[in-house]
C-alpha cells in the first residue's frame, strides 16, 4: 500500500476514535440528565412509604406469557429499572419480591429473586403454565426454601413438583395451600391430598382443594388446625367419606363446597361444626338443603347460595333449611328477624334465574370474607346470599320470591333493591312486598314495571312509609295511557305519590332517575312538577349496572 495511503487509512481511523469519544461523552451527560428529569418527576418525587404500598399490589401477570419476557412474570422487576431511586426502593424492601414462580422464571432468575427476599416469608406458585427448559432445577432450588414458605400454589394434578421434596422437612411457616385447576380437565380419580403433601405443615389454616384433589383417607390431625376449607367439585358420595375429617376440624370458620349432582343416593349423618361462621355452598337445591339439615353450626352468621333445580318444590325446602341453619345462632337469628337490607333480583343472568340477598348492616363481626369464582369477594355484610336458578317449568314467578320472604320477617327492612320483577300478578306482589315494610327508607327499583312500584308506594292513612327519604329508579319505561293520547300513567301516578305526600304532611324523598325512558318525552314534566314540590331530583345518563354493585360493594 502506497505511504499516503497509510497515512489516510490513520487520519480516519482517529476520527472515527474521536467522533466515539464524543458520542460515549454525550451518552454519560444524557444519563445525567435523565437522572436529574427523574428526581424532578412527580411519581419519582413521592415519599417512600407511598411508592412501597403501590409496589405491593404488582403481582405477576395472570395472562399469556411471552416467551423470555421476564418482566411479565414479575412486574416489579421492571420497576427496579425505571430509575436509580426505584431501583433502590426495590432492593431495599425484600418483601417486593415474594412471589416466586420457579416453572416461569427458570433457574438463574428464581436463584437471583430469592436472593432478594432476604429470608422473608416467600409465595411459591408451581402452577405449571410454560415449562423453561431449566425449570426443573429452578423449582428444586425453590424448594430447598421450604421452611421460608408462607403460601404454596399447587397445580391440580398435585404430583408435579412436590415430589422433590423429602418426606422429613418441615414447613413451619406454610398457612396456605391451594390446589388450582388450569386445564380444567378433570379426574374421575383424584389424587389424595396426603400422598401429595407428605411433609409437615404445623401453620397451615386454609386448604383450597381443586377438582382433582381429595381428602380420602387423610388423618385429620394432619390439618385440624384449618380455619379455612374449600372443596371444588365434589359430590354427596365423596362428601359423606370425609365427615370423620370435617368432624375433626373444629377451628374450621369457613366452609365452601362445590357439589356435582350424583344419582347415588346417600344417608348423612349430623356434622358438627362449633367454629363455623360462614358457608358457602354451589350445587342442586335438593342436596344444599340435605348438607344444611345436617350441619349443626351455632355459630355461623352467613350463608352463601348458588343452586340450581328441577322441581319447584325444592326452594322452600331448602329456605327452610337456611332458617334452621341461622336459627342454631341465637344471636343471629335475633338479628336476621328484622334485617335491614334485602335485594331480589330475577333473570339477573337469565330469565330462570332468582338472587336474593338479606342483611343486618349493622353488624360489625368479623366474619372472614371467602372468595367467590372469578375472584369476586363475598361481602360479608350479608349474611343470606341466595342465587336460584330453575332448569325446566319456564321462568321464576312471584311466588318463588314470596316463598323466599316468607323465610325473615320484613318489617325492619330500611334499605331495599328490586330488580327485573316480573311475571303474572306483578302488580298486586309488589302492593303487597313493599306494604310488609314499614320502616324502609331507601328503595332502589331497576328494570321492572313501572306503574306496578309506582302504586306499590302510593301512600294511604294505613300505609305511610313516614321514613322514606329515597327513591331510585334505573332503566324503567314510563308507558304512555293508550285510552287518554298524551297523557302519561306512570308519571301521572308518580306524581301523585308526592303529592299525596306532600298533603300528608311526609317527607318528600330524594328521586334519582338513571337511564329511564319515556316514549312521549315526558320526564321534563315530571322534573319540573316534583322540583316545584321541593323535591331533591336528580338523573343520571350512565347504566351503573348498580343497582346491584352499589350495594355489594359497602
Amino acid at each position: 500500500m502506497p505511504p499516503c495511503s497509510n497515512f489516510r487509512r490513520e487520519q480516519l481511523l482517529q476520527e472515527e476514535r474521536n467522533i466515539l469519544t464524543q458520542i460515549t461523552v454525550a451518552q454519560t451527560q444524557l444519563v445525567v440528565v435523565y437522572s436529574r428529569l427523574n428526581d424532578l418527576a412527580p411519581s419519582v418525587a413521592l415519599p417512600t412509604e407511598v411508592l412501597v404500598p403501590i409496589f405491593r399490589m404488582l403481582s405477576p401477570s395472570g395472562g399469556p406469557f411471552h416467551y423470555d419476557n421476564v418482566h411479565m412474570y414479575v412486574p416489579i422487576i421492571a420497576v427496579s429499572h425505571v430509575c436509580h431511586r426505584w431501583r433502590a426502593i426495590t432492593l431495599t424492601y425484600s418483601a417486593l419480591w415474594t412471589h416466586v414462580p420457579p416453572l416461569l422464571l427458570g433457574y438463574k432468575w428464581t436463584r437471583e429473586i430469592l436472593s432478594r427476599t432476604q429470608g422473608a416469608p416467600l409465595t411459591l406458585d408451581i402452577q405449571l403454565r410454560y415449562h423453561k427448559r431449566d425449570s426443573d432445577s429452578g423449582l428444586k432450588l425453590a424448594l430447598k426454601q421450604l421452611d421460608q414458605i408462607r403460601t404454596l400454589i399447587v397445580p391440580c394434578s398435585g404430583q408435579y413438583g412436590l415430589h422433590y421434596v423429602p418426606s422429613s422437612s418441615p414447613a413451619p411457616l406454610l398457612e396456605s395451600i391451594s390446589f388450582n385447576n388450569t386445564t380444567g380437565i378433570h379426574t374421575s380419580n383424584p389424587v389424595p391430598y396426603h400422598l401429595i403433601v407428605r411433609f409437615e405443615t404445623p401453620a397451615l389454616r386454609k386448604l383450597v382443594l381443586g377438582n382433582n384433589v381429595t381428602l380420602d383417607g387423610t388423618n385429620a390431625t394432619i390439618i385440624k388446625d384449618l380455619t379455612h376449607l374449600d372443596i371444588g367439585n365434589t359430590d354427596m358420595p365423596r362428601l359423606y367419606k370425609i365427615i370423620d375429617v370435617l368432624q375433626a376440624l373444629l377451628s374450621l370458620n369457613s366452609l365452601a363446597l362445590n357439589i356435582r349432582a350424583s344419582s347415588v343416593a346417600v344417608s348423612f349423618t349430623i356434622i358438627i361444626l362449633p367454629s363455623l361462621t360462614s358457608i358457602m355452598l354451589d350445587g342442586t337445591a335438593s342436596d344444599c338443603s340435605k348438607l344444611l339439615q345436617h350441619v349443626r353450626a351455632p355459630s355461623v352468621k352467613a350463608c352463601t347460595l348458588v343452586c340450581t333445580s328441577r322441581d319447584k318444590e325444592e326452594l322452600p325446602v331448602l329456605l327452610a333449611a337456611v332458617s334452621a341453619l341461622f336459627a342454631q345462632n341465637k344471636e343471629l337469628s335475633a338479628l336476621l328477624q328484622r334485617p335491614q337490607q334485602l335485594f331480589i333480583n330475577m333473570g339477573e343472568l337469565s330469565s330462570r334465574k332468582m338472587t336474593v340477598r338479606m342483611a343486618e348492616t349493622e353488624y360489625s363481626g368479623g366474619i372472614e370474607a371467602f372468595c367467590q369464582p372469578n375472584n369476586v369477594t363475598w361481602n360479608p355484610n350479608w349474611h343470606l346470599a341466595l342465587s336460584y336458578t330453575t332448569l325446566e317449568y319456564g321462568s321464576i314467578t312471584l311466588n318463588d320470591i314470596a316463598s323466599v320472604c316468607k323465610v325473615l320477617c320484613l318489617d325492619g327492612v330500611t334499605d331495599a333493591t328490586l330488580q327485573r320483577i316480573c311475571g303474572p300478578g306483578v302488580s298486586l306482589f309488589c302492593k303487597e312486598f313493599i306494604g310488609k315494610m314499614p320502616a324502609l327508607r331507601s328503595l332502589t327499583v331497576c328494570r321492572t314495571f313501572a306503574s306496578a312500584i309506582f302504586k306499590a308506594i302510593q301512600p294511604s292513612e294505613g300505609f305511610r312509609l313516614e321514613g322514606l327519604s329515597q327513591l331510585c329508579f334505573e332503566g324503567l319505561v314510563f308507558k304512555q295511557n293508550r285510552s287518554q293520547f298524551g297523557r302519561n300513567q306512570d308519571i301521572t301516578e308518580l306524581k301523585k305519590v308526592f303529592r299525596t305526600r306532600n298533603k300528608m304532611g311526609l317527607n318528600l324523598p330524594r328521586l334519582k332517575l338513571i337511564k329511564c325512558t319515556s316514549p312521549g318525552g315526558d320526564l321534563n314534566n315530571l322534573r319540573s312538577a316534583v322540583i316545584r314540590m321541593g323535591v331533591n331530583y336528580t338523573m343520571g345518563e350512565t347504566d351503573t349496572g348498580g343497582c346491584v354493585d352499589s350495594r355489594m360493594a359497602r
